[in-house]
């Protein structure tokens, strides 16, 4: 009810964009997950009723919790829908996101970041990170955080700074 400001019994983009979980996204991404949202409560895409949005809010707070998730956010994160996400999904997932100027990784570092994570090699244009490549490596969640959401991207960031470990972060 804090996040229906129409009180119409549903959230929508500019409604979820206000709620903590999706604030640092960036509205193009929010925008991508209302368009594939599958929607059981409402039916409705982009029109999100109470059920709806704990499920989502859910997949949101364990990206690869289940293959259904992870589906999604590959879904939402392959931007041109060719199976693979590549350097030019990733800008595109990187240039969506909220951030400030100096505090986030160049584009290039964070190209490098997303392939190393999924444990391929380039980052060229003609690569891609395939949902087989996330599964595999078993860093989704993160792979997905990163994508997705500003406040990942400065955390892994800090973390593989003062990490003392060999971590691929």
């Amino acid at each position: 009810m804090v996040l229906d400001a129409d009180r119409d019994g549903r959230v929508h983009v500019d409604e979820l964009l206000r709620y903590e979980l999706f604030a640092s996204y960036g509205q193009a991404v929010v925008e991508r997950m209302h368009a594939y949202y599958e929607c059981e409560g409402s039916g409705t895409r982009g029109s999100l009723d109470e059920s709806d949005f704990c499920r989502l809010s859910a997949m949101a707070e364990d990206r690869a919790g289940s293959v259904a998730a992870a589906r999604f956010w590959f879904r939402v994160c392959d931007v041109d829908g060719d199976g693979v996400i590549s350097a030019h999904d990733i800008k595109w997932m990187y240039d969506a996101i909220w951030k400030e100027e100096g505090t986030c990784v160049s584009l290039e570092d964070f190209v490098c970041q997303i392939f190393d994570m999924a444990g391929k090699k380039g980052g060229g244009d003609g690569d891609g990170v395939t949902f087989q490549d996330i599964k595999r490596s078993g860093l989704g969640s993160g792979i997905f955080g990163l994508l997705l959401n500003h406040n990942d991207m400065l955390l892994r960031r800090s973390t593989a700074e003062f990490s003392r470990s060999d971590v691929p972060m």
